[in-house]
């Protein structure tokens, strides 16, 4: 994962988005399998909404199992988003 650059914002994170995160000296990516945002109605009328957590699903950050966490997009782990599609 260390070969990979992050190419969109976290504020434009989407199902399907590879989240790229590192750990000390180990690079780690995950796949995004859903965000949960929260919003709030401006006063123009119009509703403003950003990503709060997403799901991923990962290989190997618990050696040798597939595992599922939730993360707060906020999370210093986090190098960034790649979307590849």
């Amino acid at each position: 994962a260390d070969t990979l650059y992050p190419n969109t914002t976290l504020a434009d994170v989407q199902t399907g988005d590879v989240l790229l995160m590192r750990y000390g000296s180990v690079y780690h990516a995950a796949l995004v399998t859903s965000v949960y945002s929260e919003g709030k109605a401006l006063e123009d009328g119009s509703y403003h909404t950003r990503p709060v957590r997403i799901t991923i699903w990962e290989a190997n950050y618990s050696s040798c199992k597939i595992t599922t966490r939730v993360l707060s997009i906020e999370d210093s782990h986090i190098r960034g988003i790649l979307r590849t599609a």
